[in-house]
């Protein structure tokens, strides 16, 4: 070291080490001093520290971090006292150091978060980091949710069911609940998840058959043609299986033929072994003129009759059986009791009857029927509410009261709970409590069935709250001047608490708001008093009574409220001294202008006075000071005297009215109506002639020579159309316009009759009702028209739409028709005007398709209305076509040419419309190619060559006839392929006999020389008596179909002959072939066995050359 000193390089080279030792932190020279710091929640830390001149160093960072002591701002010193260490004595020294800032306390802790977070308390914790200590605490607690803990959703309860979806035959009611219970929170899952999210349950209801009753029909017949027996006092009970009740509901309609006037009291009984009990009745009366007809009673709901399947129906006549009936038809239903009830006995719903001594009366149809409707549903009334009680309430208490409304008020209703609820039960039309009460609400559901099992649920809540405190002597009054200024007690309120818990009365509110009053404790106590404020400026005439609300509550939040009233005192009113009197005044010497009366009267204030007078329409007025002055000549007054109200005010108070009965003498009397109003309408028939009486009104005048002039008015105003008044005599007379029940605006008009004399009027009124008549109906159309198919008895036809016009609302018509002579043959629905065949109907047989036929309809009243009717019947395809033969046998070469006709085959069909139209087909699907074909009219012929066939060939084929609607007939065509026999004069060959190998074609043989011996004798005798101007006209031409190439190919040294080589023959030539030919036909059928050297059933030669045609005059 003391080498350095004395050597500048080593101190050059130290102070670099030094240098670099210090770099990157602070220096200050001795003596000086720098203030450091960090943020306030860092302190500060000092390393590298250097006190140092030139190479005498020593180590400060112990002394820094001491003296500073990890604070968060320090000042340092470079001082031997401050540093406490004086290294280079006598030297100028630097201090050096790094400094660095550290936070006093490390970082939280994360908060760790429960599973599912409520309401638990979470700690977290840090560590102190500064060696001298910190200040605050190591770990802090908190509620889970309030640090950002996710808290999951839970379900809350479910609400109420809703209304079922439907009423009947099944639907659905759902209900809901909320994520509430708690809700999400902090990005916590909903309810559910993940999956599934149910927030709404839904369940099956009504699923009862909606046609639990309906608009079912419980009857045998209703018989306009019944007859009524002549008991009195008449019983029925029908017990026959078919006709009771089989379902619960109500009887919505009676509807029966009444055979008599009077009354009939239907019936419904409930039978239990033998034991009848008289569940309801329905009253019902058929007045006088009403027989003979249909009456159907719809009964009103509040009085229909509830009913159960197997119940039985039944009525009782006072007097006259009323229900007509048919007897004796096995048909009719059997158990019907009918017998007389004894005179005293009285049928009452809820009692019994003994039907077994009634016997039966079987194969009797009684005209009555009965509807029925299902049984509507019971209704709470008063449930889904809250009824509050105090937790004081004592076991067995009534708390709650139950009303059930039903539509059918006869029905049964049980109501029972739902489920069982804690200190709630249901008793005989109550809420009751079963134990003792706890704070809180109580809710208890109840459901109500009504007899055919219909039923609704509700829920009543019973909230209960603490004893209140209670306002013993609230309501009350009290009288105070309108006058008064000055601060009153009015008042001490006594209020009272079963708990003497500490009682606070306040004022809750006034009537009108901002009232001069107060509630106070009352100086000295501890009641409160209401008082009123000073200067309250009471004003009577603007509001006479105040109403002051007090509340008072206890320390438990209960409370009372009372009101209290305050009623202001008016000052004097003035008095009038001199009415109610009356005054007698002669119009004929009264004028305008007279003071007839001076009212007196008396103020204790001496107020000016204010008078009034009505009615305003009388003929006098009040003048100041109380004068009352006539305002015109009481000669033009008609009416006999006024009732005057005269009031007096002053400016406060207005006294109620008094009465000056003023009586007028000498004044004209009024017409009076005799004989108006009437009493009911006055029926006027519709289409009344015009310009008739219907009424003459009657008036009376009492003045004498009085000439009396009528005028009438309507309501509505369209009468006068129809009804009119003759001035002069009163008469009420029909008008212009018929009167047309079905078109008039208003079936009843209220006539208002006015009557004057000249100098008064009276009014009266009449009702006029417009009777409705039977009227003649019509038919829309003159004619129509029905369409049907030929058929069995029984169809029907096309509907015809009748459309019938008839003035008379809702009239019903049944339906006669008539076609002459051939009415018999259809029918035709009494109701619905349907025409039917009443026999079969064959169209091809009948020949006629169309009738011309009348309809006609008639009323409920025997008027009636015709229209023609055309009746048209359709030919169907009933017939299949059929031919006469079952086989028809045609013979053929195997030369025949294309185009040949070969025989003429024909069907018929017995349709007569274009069904009996045929066409034909021939079969040709079993051979290669159609050798065969056939017209559409049925003619066969060759269509194609037949060098494909040869001699003795057989073919089978069907020709088949179809019509057009497809049905066909089918015929067997046989065709036999032979070789005609003859001779040429250019061959030598001699002819081979007609082969006979065949037995089955030797009759066909034999047929064959019959026709030609009869073809010459017919020859012959044409020739012989025929005269000679005709010979030339008869002529025949004998075609022979020319050989085709194939044949001439099998018959060598044959010659080809053209189609011009025509040969005349002489009629004996013809004959004598003829002749040869039917020898030669004899003598084949002598040959009794067959040849045989023959393959084939006909010869084979034919002669090659032979002519196309060859004509023949048989009369050369």
């Amino acid at each position: 070291m003391d080498m350095c000193k004395r050597n500048y390089f080593c101190l050059w080279i130290f102070s670099i080490l030094i240098s670099v030792d210090i770099s990157g932190g602070y220096t200050i020279t001795e003596g000086d001093s720098s203030s450091r710091s960090c943020s306030a929640v860092q302190f500060l830390t000092f390393s590298n520290a250097r006190y140092f001149e030139g190479s005498c160093i020593w180590d400060a960072t112990s002394a820094l971090n001491t003296n500073c002591n990890y604070v968060s701002s320090c000042t340092i010193q470079a001082t031997n006292s401050w540093l406490g260490h004086d290294p280079c004595v006598g030297a100028h020294k630097d201090l050096v150091w790094q400094e660095s800032c550290t936070d006093i306390w490390t970082s939280w802790s994360s908060w760790t978060c429960p599973t599912t977070c409520t309401s638990q308390t979470l700690t977290r914790t840090r560590t102190c980091n500064r060696p001298a200590g910190c200040s605050g605490s190591s770990s802090e607690s908190s509620d889970c949710l309030s640090v950002g803990c996710p808290r999951h959703g839970e379900w809350g309860t479910w609400d109420t069911w809703n209304s079922c979806s439907v009423t009947c035959g099944g639907g659905t009611k759902t209900r809901s609940r909320e994520c509430d219970n708690p809700s999400p929170h902090n990005g916590g899952n909903t309810c559910g998840y993940p999956g599934p999210y149910t927030d709404t349950e839904t369940v099956n209801c009504n699923t009862l058959d909606c046609f639990i009753c309906g608009s079912r029909d419980y009857v045998h017949s209703i018989s306009t043609t019944s007859s009524t027996n002549t008991a009195q006092r008449q019983i029925v009970l029908i017990e026959d299986a078919s006709l009771r009740l089989t379902c619960c509901g109500v009887i919505k309609t009676w509807t029966f033929h009444a055979g008599r006037a009077g009354e009939i009291n239907f019936q419904v009984w409930r039978k239990d072994g033998t034991t009848y009990t008289l569940l309801g009745k329905n009253s019902y009366t058929v007045p006088a003129g009403a027989t003979g007809i249909t009456h159907t009673y719809q009964v009103p709901e509040f009085d229909r009759i509830t009913t159960q399947s197997g119940d039985l129906i039944g009525w009782f006549c006072p007097v006259d059986p009323v229900v007509s009936f048919s007897s004796g038809n096995l048909d009719y239903p059997d158990n019907i009791r009918v017998g007389t009830l004894a005179a005293g006995v009285t049928m009452y719903e809820g009692s019994t009857f003994s039907w077994t001594s009634v016997g039966y009366t079987n194969d009797i149809s009684y005209a009555i029927k009965v509807s029925t409707a299902d049984s509507g549903s019971p209704y709470f009334v008063n449930m889904g509410l809250t009824s509050t009680v105090y937790d004081n309430t004592m076991i067995g208490s009534r708390v709650y009261a139950v009303s059930v409304w039903d539509a059918d008020k006869r029905e049964t209703i049980t109501i029972s709970p739902t489920t069982a609820v804690t200190h709630l039960n249901y008793n005989n039309g109550y809420i009751v409590t079963e134990s003792d009460l706890s704070l809180g609400t109580y809710s208890l559901s109840l459901r109500a069935t009504d007899s055919c099992q219909n039923s609704i649920e509700a829920t009543g809540t019973i909230e209960v709250v603490n004893t209140p405190p209670v306002i013993t002597n609230l309501p009350d009054s009290y009288l105070l001047h309108e006058d008064a200024k000055d601060r009153v007690r009015l008042f001490t309120i006594r209020a009272f608490d079963r708990q003497s818990d500490f009682i606070i009365c306040v004022k809750s509110s006034t009537s009108p708001s901002n009232a001069p009053f107060e509630v106070q404790v009352i100086q000295g106590t501890s009641d409160y008093g209401i008082f009123s404020l000073p200067n309250p400026n009471f004003s009577f005439d603007t509001v006479k009574q105040y109403k002051i609300s007090v509340s008072c509550s206890d320390a438990t939040g209960g409370s009372d409220s009372g009101d209290f009233f305050v009623n202001i005192q008016k000052n004097s009113p003035p008095v009038i001294k001199n009415l109610p009197a009356d005054v007698i005044l002669d119009v004929s010497t009264i004028h305008s202008g007279d003071v007839v009366f001076t009212v007196v009267t008396h103020d204790e204030e001496n107020d000016t006075l204010t008078f009034t007078l009505s009615p305003s329409n009388a003929p006098f007025q009040i003048l100041n000071y109380g004068d009352i002055q006539v305002t015109r000549d009481l000669a033009e007054v008609f009416q006999a005297g006024y009732d005057l109200s005269i009031t007096v005010a002053d400016p406060r108070t207005t006294i109620p009215a008094r009465v000056l009965a003023v009586h007028l003498q000498n004044v004209n009397d009024v017409p009076l109506f005799g004989n108006l109003p009437i009493s009911g309408t006055w029926n006027v028939p519709e289409n009344s002639p015009l310009g008739i009486t219907l009424y003459k009104v009657a008036v009376n005048d009492l003045d004498l020579g009085s000439t009396l002039q009528y005028d009438v008015g309507f309501n509505p105003t369209t009468g006068s159309s129809y009804f009119t008044i003759n001035e002069t005599n009163g008469e009420v007379m029909t008008s212009s316009t018929i009167l047309d029940y079905e078109t008039v605006p208003s079936k009843q008009y209220k006539l208002i009759i006015t009557a004057t004399d000249g100098k008064d009027t009276s009014t009266a009124t009449m009702t006029v009702s417009i009777a409705d008549e039977n009227e003649q109906c019509s038919f829309h159309q003159n004619q129509y028209s029905v369409t049907a198919d030929e058929g069995s008895a029984g169809g029907l036809f096309s509907d015809a739409g009748f459309v019938i016009l008839d003035e008379d609302a809702g009239s019903s018509h049944t339906y006669k028709l008539s076609c002459g002579v051939e009415s018999w043959r259809f029918s035709i629905n009494t109701n619905s005007g349907r025409v039917s065949y009443f026999y079969s109907y064959d169209l091809d047989t009948e020949k006629t398709s169309s009738y011309n036929c009348k309809v006609t309809a008639t009323d409920s009243g025997s008027l009636s209305c015709t229209t023609s009717l055309v009746i048209n019947i359709l030919d169907i395809n009933d017939n299949t076509p059929t031919f006469d033969l079952s086989e028809v046998p045609v013979y053929i070469t195997p030369y025949e040419t294309t185009g040949t006709v070969l025989v003429n085959v024909t069907a018929t069909d017995a349709d007569i419309s274009s069904y009996g139209d045929v066409t034909y087909r021939l079969d040709m699907s079993s051979y290669n190619f159609e050798y065969f074909d056939v017209t559409s009219d049925g003619a066969l012929f060759v269509n194609k060559e037949l060098t494909d066939f040869v001699i003795g060939d057989t073919l089978d084929l069907n020709l088949s006839a179809v019509d057009i609607g497809g049905k066909q007939g089918t015929v067997k065509i046989r065709i036999v392929f032979y070789e005609l026999n003859t001779t040429t004069t250019s061959t030598t060959e001699k002819p081979v006999e007609f082969i006979a190998s065949s037995w089955n074609t030797l009759w066909l043989t034999c047929m064959s020389v019959l026709l030609g011996i009869m073809g010459v004798l017919s020859i012959y005798f044409f020739f012989t008596y025929t005269p000679e101007s005709m010979k030339g006209l008869l002529t025949t031409t004998v075609r022979k179909k020319r050989l085709q190439t194939l044949q001439k190919k099998k018959i060598k040294g044959t010659k080809e002959t053209s189609n011009t080589d025509i040969t005349e023959v002489s009629q004996n030539n013809a004959i004598e072939e003829v002749i040869h030919n039917s020898k030669h036909c004899l003598q084949s059928t002598r040959d009794k066995e067959p040849n045989p050297a023959s393959t084939h059933p006909f010869p084979k030669n034919y002669e090659e050359d032979l002519p196309k045609s060859v004509e023949v005059d048989v009369w050369k």
